[in-house]
């Protein structure tokens, strides 16, 4: 089986604003210089349609910053490693979590070494090749259930209206079913198949990331809460 990194079941990619090329504000900072050795990570997480990507956008404008959408090294990473092999199941099972691991480790480094002078803001979940990193400050972002069911499935039904045609063809291929879903997920940012989520499972989504935050000493809050914390901690530099 090939095997993704995120069990949640209301897990979605965010819209790829940062990719490895990173975003970055290069405006006159009031920021002091920081530790070269040390820089200051700051992840934000939260259930899918939570706003991840709006709230990096808008935090990309703030001075001495950079964010990184870690689906934006880990998306398209999976979909090399897929493609070279040929969507062949046995051989993903085999070299898959290696390879990406070693991919996508490679590229955030070089992203936080090139940018060692600056405040890092990672957005999302740190993937295979990922997890050595240890943010100096992390937040999860707050949502109300009634609202989170209406963000994601809407962007789901986006996402399946763009890529129509290319998702028919696939359906109708002889690939295999769990490389399909691995595809839909990485590719076309459908993590969790096409059945849109009732309530009470955005509810236990809900739940899971504020019991993430308490267990990882994150934050809970919500995204303008988060945006004025991060931009206070900024000044305050």
């Amino acid at each position: 089986m090939v095997k993704t990194t995120k069990t949640k079941k209301t897990v979605k990619r965010d819209s790829k604003h940062v990719s490895s090329k990173t975003k970055k504000n290069t405006g006159t900072s009031k920021t002091k210089k920081l530790n070269p050795n040390k820089p200051i990570i700051i992840q934000i997480q939260g259930p899918s349609g939570s706003g991840k990507t709006t709230l990096g956008k808008r935090l990309s404008l703030l001075p001495n910053t950079v964010v990184i959408d870690t689906d934006d090294i880990d998306d398209p990473n999976s979909i090399k490693i897929l493609e070279k092999y040929n969507y062949d199941n046995k051989k993903l099972e085999q070299f898959m979590d290696k390879e990406l691991t070693k991919k996508n480790k490679k590229n955030i480094d070089k992203i936080i070494s090139n940018n060692h002078d600056k405040i890092i803001i990672i957005v999302g979940f740190l993937h295979l090749g990922m997890q050595h990193i240890k943010p100096s400050k992390g937040y999860i972002i707050k949502i109300e259930p009634e609202i989170l069911l209406k963000q994601y499935n809407l962007r789901t039904a986006a996402y399946i209206h763009q890529n129509y045609d290319e998702i028919k063809t696939l359906l109708t291929s002889d690939t295999n079913p769990e490389v399909l879903h691995f595809i839909f997920s990485k590719k076309f940012g459908i993590r969790n198949g096409f059945d849109c989520a009732d309530i009470d499972d955005f509810k236990q989504d809900i739940e899971r990331q504020e019991k993430r935050a308490k267990n990882n000493g994150y934050q809970y809050l919500s995204s303008d809460e988060i945006y004025e914390n991060i931009k206070q901690f900024i000044i305050k530099l």
